[in-house]
């Protein structure tokens, strides 16, 4: 039996040890797909793992840092909901992880590269693709000359490959991150020491008493979030659906009629379509089918 390790107090136990970090080298080399001349061989961890004060409701876990041999540095974080602005958030972080490098007077010189990886249990990119690498390029050429600062994004919604489909280290990666609170023993031909050090970091009989009542109280923490999240969403869409209602009667159209083109264009807009089909099917205005996609 193993942990849930989007749970972010497995995550930084499993990635964050200081003094194994096998795992975490192994996982930042498969995410980049770096060439056996050019993979990282050693890590240091700038964030170690500690072990939150549950008693007090603080939790010291914010993501994982770390810097290699070549003083690049790196910054690992699990994000299990779609927040307002993540990607600004994404932007401002790395901007001032870079930033802070160095200080006022120093040489830029001393500025390193900023490694972002995002690990997203949401859908954030259009493509179908679930391993995306993002970085600024010349709008012509595509060529890269600002290149310090690169974002991967893992969308673990868009991965979908059984165990027997796991052939890359990405894959097998991405398989224990998703899947393995639902597993009762090891996948077969891990064939990788830090995947295998991961999988037995997040087995049960790894855990101390402290740690296993700090993980399930970020379970709850991450429940409550969820609740909250839940409510708010319910109370803007019934706040826009009266909206809508009032908007409607006011053209001289029954409420019961508004009331099913709003259900109509929920469905539509989680099926996919776009907004001109879905103004042609229920007679609702763009600002206001946009609005369903953005509480979605």
């Amino acid at each position: 039996m193993f942990v849930d390790v989007k749970n972010d107090m497995a995550f930084h136990k499993i990635f964050g040890n200081a003094s194994k970090t096998e795992a975490l080298i192994s996982f930042i080399n498969a995410i980049l797909g770096l060439p056996d001349e050019k993979k990282i061989t050693l890590l240091e961890i700038l964030n170690p793992y500690q072990l939150p004060n549950v008693q007090d409701g603080k939790s010291i876990i914010i993501d994982i840092k770390a810097r290699d041999n070549e003083q690049k540095e790196y910054i690992i974080e699990m994000q299990v909901a779609d927040v307002e602005s993540f990607d600004k958030r994404v932007l401002y972080y790395t901007s001032k992880n870079f930033a802070d490098q160095i200080q006022r007077g120093e040489s830029y010189n001393k500025l390193n590269p900023i490694i972002f990886i995002g690990i997203l249990n949401f859908n954030y990119t259009s493509s179908s693709k679930y391993l995306s690498k993002h970085k600024i390029l010349e709008v012509d050429t595509h060529e890269s000359y600002l290149d310090e600062i690169q974002y991967h994004f893992v969308e673990l919604k868009k991965f979908n490959k059984t165990e027997n489909e796991l052939v890359t280290l990405v894959d097998k990666w991405l398989y224990f991150i998703k899947n393995a609170e639902n597993l009762e023993v090891l996948p077969k031909n891990l064939q990788d020491k830090g995947l295998e050090n991961a999988y037995t970091d997040a087995a049960f009989f790894s855990w101390s008493k402290e740690e296993l009542e700090a993980y399930d109280y970020m379970i709850m923490i991450q429940e409550d979030l969820r609740g909250r999240e839940a409510i708010a969403i319910r109370k803007a869409t019934e706040k826009a659906t009266e909206k809508a209602i009032e908007k409607g009667m006011e053209k001289g159209m029954d409420a019961g009629v508004i009331k099913r083109s709003i259900e109509i264009a929920k469905k539509a807009v989680q099926k996919g379509y776009d907004n001109e089909t879905i103004m042609d099917l229920t007679g609702l205005s763009i600002e206001e089918i946009e609005k369903m996609r953005n509480e979605n």
